[in-house]
């Protein structure tokens, strides 16, 4: 699970250019073993079970400082 790696060494956000910092989540052991049997038994993708988890930690941990736009 997780992005093709790239060689990309900086990105530019809002004009602003910054280093890139390329994340992945690399599950391993009883985790990826838990993982596959909640993605067999709710009959979803390693994407669609991967975004259900982050968007479920992100709104049990909101990060600090962020302020939503709405």
């Amino acid at each position: 699970m997780g992005r093709k790696p790239n060689n990309k060494i900086t990105t530019i956000i809002n004009g602003v250019e910054r280093q890139f910092k390329p994340k992945q989540i690399i599950l391993k052991g009883k985790t990826l073993e838990m993982f596959n049997f909640d993605r067999i038994r709710l009959e979803l993708g390693e994407s669609q079970l991967g975004e259900r988890i982050i968007g479920d930690y992100y709104r049990k941990n909101i990060p600090p400082g962020f302020t939503p736009k709405d």
